[in-house]
């Protein structure tokens, strides 16, 4: 994916049906996995974090996944450390807690 990037990613854009991390043909991470996603999985990542939902339900979590030709535990990962950064720069708790906390 290039520059320009504007996909919004939904349950009604791919199938439903979510691929386990052993049954996909190509992940294009293997190599990057000890230093993190590439430019361009950064930037489908940043974008569906920014415009649709820095809260994703599972299956928008994997078709996120499958567009970054990431793993859904690299995505969930990636989004829960992005969630606490954004938290911190906004002056919140880096992790959500109740109010009775």
């Amino acid at each position: 994916m290039g520059r320009g990037h504007s996909r919004k990613v939904t349950p009604q854009s791919a199938s439903n049906i979510c691929l386990k991390s052993e049954d996909r043909r190509t992940r294009t991470m293997s190599a990057e996995t000890t230093t993190g996603p590439t430019e361009d999985q950064v930037e489908i990542l940043e974008y569906n974090f920014n415009k649709v939902n820095k809260h994703p339900d599972p299956t928008t979590l994997c078709l996120i996944a499958a567009e970054a030709g990431l793993t859904e535990e690299e995505t969930q990962k990636w989004f829960k450390q992005r969630l606490a950064q954004w938290r911190r720069s906004e002056g919140l708790p880096s992790e959500c807690r109740s109010v009775t906390d």
